[in-house]
């Protein structure tokens, strides 16, 4: 395959992730934001639907990052294997790929968080939920415009 065929398959991935993070996110808009006692109180569905959330969060924002950032910065020249993530989310943001390096490792900072926590219904969990749930209608944003970005681009 080529960076074409690679890009491609990536953008119908984070695609999928996005219709998915979408339905959930409509299911749970509702009780924004959680604390301990809404947490305790969801049915078996909207416990499904934060699952969900929180996993293709999560997928969606390591695919673009790991995946997808990388075939940009090398369609135009500036990937290079001895720069840090930061180098290359700052090359992103000059190339107007990336609004704020910042957001991006913000974003990346709730992803390690909610790997983290184990304590099902605590004030701690619900916060970060709702960090997630937050960080989640950005990056369906986000994606969106990186897409429409992505399509213009003349891949060789």
């Amino acid at each position: 395959m080529n960076t074409k065929d690679y890009l491609n398959e990536y953008v119908m991935t984070a695609d999928k992730h996005v219709v998915v993070l979408e339905k959930a996110l409509k299911k749970v808009l509702r009780f924004v934001p959680y604390d301990s006692h809404k947490l305790e109180n969801c049915s078996d569905d909207d416990v499904t639907s934060l699952d969900s959330i929180t996993l293709r969060f999560s997928k969606l924002q390591d695919l673009i990052g790991s995946k997808i950032f990388p075939i940009l910065l090398n369609i135009y020249g500036q990937d290079s294997p001895d720069q840090t993530f930061i180098d290359k989310l700052n090359k992103l943001e000059k190339l107007n790929f990336l609004e704020s390096a910042h957001i991006w490792r913000v974003l990346r900072d709730f992803r390690n968080n909610i790997a983290d926590e184990y304590s099902l219904y605590s004030e701690k969990l619900s916060g970060k939920i709702n960090e997630v749930i937050k960080g989640s209608m950005f990056l369906v944003s986000y994606w969106k415009e990186l897409k429409q970005k992505i399509e213009k681009i003349e891949v060789q």
